[in-house]
């Protein structure tokens, strides 16, 4: 655990589906975050020493590669964080069914049809898929284990049959559905997976309204006791979890010292509007393409000259519909500049990689930031900005964007994704008083202040450490 000369020795297993270290087609590792969780899992190494095991679904490198965390971020802490890849057959289904499947149901979006038939062996793929995962990271030297995202939540289960013992914390950093599952496959998927969630000691969730929807599914499908209070408890002969909100953050204090690259040709007075997110149709960039270019089209040659730069990071590209997504947004942004005739050329600007200085420099800079997604867990983008941001910029969502519990009173809140509805809540913005723009940038960085990442570790830390304390001291696991 940890000893009063301040040494840790608590060693956490770690399962995600995506790390920070990637293999490139020259068979070279390298630092690349992609996803916000693979910059916030890291910072648990603070706390105690990790080993990380993430997905290599056969593309590159080979099955067992380990990393050390520090050799490639130059991190400046004494604690060890180890990432080993777990090989995975690119063949499964189970990727098909969490990409089309499980995530449209978990954001309450429209499903594709499965037959009943099929939904079986999705979840013998999926439940296999953990198996070969959790086989990579089961140590015997772990203290505990934090697992997240519902692709890996059967090993949750899987864990618990191994050990009956070890502490598990799962966290679900995307939404539990809201909407009463009419269908039979998709209530028989969350029940799946509610199943093995809870052979979790703790659930985390992003927001309250996850976990009491989470609650309210599992009343109604499962035979257990529920008590709610400061912690939600869930007991049965076969069950014991507690429930929590544990909304993952950022590093205030690292974030605002890494390097960024300023947005290019702009002066003082040009009005910037800034949009970064994975290529994923569920982030509504093209929402915010028609929305600015209308902008613009009817916008008078002698205003303030306006540009939208746009950070896409491309995503799933194994799959379709997102390399057509992709293309559609590069189309779509090269006819609008090469038709813009006014006084100054090419105001969308595409960045197509995954450039986090250039994405940050923007964050300083923006004067609105769009975030308008149809469905979002978290975005960490929102609090990066907050953090980050010198020009009282306002920061423009939808309802269903995770940060928005607990910062939406400091932001505008569109009532939809729609692209009119962005344009309303785009012309409230740019009438905001500078007072009402620097008392909502003064909240939001306030806010994030005391909710900051150091704090979401602490919180996700201190219940694993001190259950497993109290079982060190009542039994030798063996």
């Amino acid at each position: 655990m940890i000893k009063d000369s301040g040494v840790k020795t608590f060693q956490l297993g770690v399962l995600s589906r995506r790390g920070p270290i990637t293999i490139d087609s020259q068979n070279i590792p390298h630092l690349a975050h992609i996803g916000g969780l693979t910059r916030v899992l890291p910072e648990l190494a603070n706390h105690c020493d990790v080993n990380w095991t993430v997905l290599n679904r056969g593309e590159s490198g080979e099955a067992g590669l380990s990393f050390n965390y520090r050799d490639f971020s130059k991190l400046d802490h004494s604690y060890e964080l180890v990432i080993s890849q777990c090989q995975i057959d690119s063949n499964s289904t189970s990727d098909w069914f969490c990409t089309n499947y499980l995530w449209q149901l978990m954001h309450d979006l429209a499903l594709p049809y499965i037959e009943s038939s099929q939904l079986a062996k999705y979840l013998t793929d999926l439940t296999q898929e953990n198996q070969k995962i959790l086989e990579t990271a089961l140590n015997i030297t772990n203290n505990a284990y934090f697992i997240n995202d519902f692709h890996l939540a059967p090993s949750v289960k899987l864990l618990r049959e191994y050990d009956s013992t070890v502490p598990i914390s799962f966290f679900l950093h995307t939404p539990w559905p809201k909407n009463r599952q009419q269908d039979s496959v998709a209530n028989e998927t969350l029940r799946y997976l509610a199943s093995v969630m809870l052979c979790a000691d703790f659930i985390n969730f992003q927001t309250p309204a996850d976990l009491k929807s989470f609650v309210a599914f599992v009343a109604e499908n499962f035979q257990v006791r529920i008590t709610i209070g400061e912690v939600t408890t869930i007991s049965s002969d076969t069950y014991s979890c507690q429930l929590r909100v544990s909304p993952v953050s950022v590093d205030t204090t690292t974030l605002v010292q890494l390097p960024h690259k300023s947005p290019s040709h702009l002066v003082e007075e040009d009005l910037l509007f800034v949009h970064i997110a994975r290529s994923d149709p569920a982030k509504n960039t093209l929402g915010v393409i028609t929305a600015v270019t209308q902008l613009l089209t009817n916008r008078s040659p002698t205003s303030r000259r306006i540009f939208l730069d746009l950070y896409i990071v491309p995503s799933r590209q194994d799959f379709l519909a997102y390399q057509e997504l992709l293309r559609e947004i590069q189309t779509r942004v090269a006819d609008f500049n090469s038709g813009f005739v006014w006084d100054y050329q090419d105001p969308i600007r595409l960045h197509i990689d995954n450039d986090y200085a250039g994405a940050l420099g923007a964050l300083r800079r923006f004067d609105i930031l769009l975030v308008p997604s149809w469905a979002d867990g978290m975005n960490l983008v929102v609090k990066e900005a907050a953090v980050l941001n010198q020009r009282s910029g306002v920061i423009i969502a939808t309802p269903k964007v995770g940060a928005m519990a607990e910062l939406g009173s400091s932001c505008i809140i569109a009532n939809s994704p729609q692209p009119d509805c962005l344009i309303q809540a785009i012309d409230l913005a740019m009438n905001l008083s500078e007072y009402a723009r620097q008392q909502m940038s003064a909240n939001l960085k306030s806010n994030l202040k005391f909710a900051d990442l150091n704090n979401w570790a602490l919180k996700i830390m201190r219940p694993i450490t001190e259950l497993a304390k109290s079982q060190l001291a009542s039994f030798v696991r063996l």
